[in-house]
């Protein structure tokens, strides 16, 4: 099966000029971008671990988070995953609504954090990663 994800295109001027100032600084652009995107990664699974669902505890400890390896690609990725070889369990109690939880726990534990910290993207992640590389200091919420 393939996996799907989530793609944004940021404003040329706002990207432009990052990258004019990332270049008078020495930085490497997607350097500065991968790690915005671990960073946000991190936060969003951070919070999602409060949302999942509780039973024996496992599918909470099954949280991986991925940073890209190599900035030789024209993307830049951060995943985050749950389950591990139990992915299908995780995927069931993600999207399974009417799923009553009594030790805790509720149905779509990453995508809610998901949209909350993605909201006002892509404008807000050319802000986070003026923050990264020390252009300014992050103002924009949590992460």
């Amino acid at each position: 099966m393939a996996q799907k994800g989530v793609s944004f295109k940021i404003d040329q001027k706002s990207l432009v000029d990052l990258q004019n100032k990332l270049k008078k600084a020495g930085l490497n652009g997607k350097q500065v971008a991968g790690q915005a995107m671990y960073t946000l990664a991190t936060h969003i699974g951070n919070e999602s671990q409060a949302l999942v669902p509780v039973d024996t505890g496992v599918l909470r400890g099954s949280m991986d988070i991925t940073r890209q390896k190599s900035f030789t690609q024209k993307t830049v990725r951060a995943e985050i995953t749950y389950g591990g070889p139990s992915a299908p369990y995780a995927i069931v109690q993600h999207e399974r609504t009417e799923f009553n939880h009594p030790k805790g726990g509720e149905a779509k534990f990453l995508e809610k954090p998901f949209l909350k910290h993605t909201e006002g993207f892509p404008q807000s992640f050319v802000e986070r990663m003026e923050a990264e590389a020390g252009f300014t200091t992050w103002t924009g919420g949590t992460y």
